[in-house]
């Protein structure tokens, strides 16, 4: 029993104590305790642990945005789709100005393969002045667009981006394709260096190095590009399609 109640009481100081450095504070009810310690689940990549920490959330408050808006979350990244929606709906309605919300909603729907709907989303984000994620909502409107079969418009979201951030990665990736798609092989190249200039080098982006500069005809470029392919990503499909593409030269 004396056991018993120094647990409990250790369990009450712990709920009650205030910290300057994220702990829980007096002023938070446990709803939000609770949505606070989902979130730190959810940023591991937990949903299965997150969604716990949800569920007691929307039990103890039903009317806490935050906890149905990370309940989707978690739920889209289950793939459990039929509970994210019900929850993404239930935050916008209690929280119908949260840009928050409707960038992730936007995320959703697109998944889902609602394009036109996801995009109406994603331009009243990019419209809300005070919303300060504006340059990633920008770029999920451009991965949208482009999933959707619309390069034009991607195009437009990317460059939008850019303007907001200039090191959005996704971003230059996605222009330095679209534009050597598009047989536009010199901002192709423009946008890929910039791509490259902020450390980022993977198989995909040297496969698609190679082929600028093959176009380019700049041999030399093209070797250099294919060696760093082949040393550090020889198992990527990216090297073996460089393989197929040299034999066939």
């Amino acid at each position: 029993m004396i056991r018993l109640l120094l647990v409990l009481l250790f369990l009450f100081a712990i709920s009650a104590c205030a910290t300057q450095d994220g702990g829980i504070s007096n002023s938070e009810s446990a709803a939000e305790i609770n949505v606070r310690l989902g979130l730190g689940y959810l940023q591991q990549g937990r949903p299965k642990l997150a969604i716990g920490n949800f569920k007691r959330a929307i039990a103890l408050d039903p009317r806490l945005a935050d906890a149905h808006h990370y309940a989707a979350e978690s739920y889209r990244r289950m793939r459990q789709y039929a509970y994210a929606d019900k929850h993404f709906k239930k935050a916008l309605k209690l929280a119908p100005k949260d840009s928050a919300i409707k960038n992730n909603y936007g995320v959703y729907l697109c998944g889902q393969e609602q394009y036109a709907e996801a995009d109406r989303y994603f331009v009243e984000v990019i419209n809300d002045k005070f919303y300060n994620l504006t340059a990633e909502a920008l770029e999920n409107a451009g991965f949208c667009a482009r999933k959707a079969g619309d390069s034009v418009l991607a195009a437009e979201r990317f460059r939008q981006a850019l303007e907001h951030d200039s090191r959005r990665v996704g971003s230059l990736y996605q222009l330095a394709d679209i534009s050597f798609l598009q047989g536009d092989v010199l901002n192709a190249r423009a946008f890929l260096q910039r791509y490259f200039s902020l450390g980022q080098k993977n198989a995909p982006s040297l496969w698609l190095a190679i082929r600028i500069e093959n176009a380019l005809d700049n041999k030399d470029a093209v070797r250099e590009y294919a060696t760093a392919l082949y040393k550090n990503f020889p198992d990527s499909d990216e090297a073996k399609k460089f393989r197929d593409f040299w034999a066939n030269q």
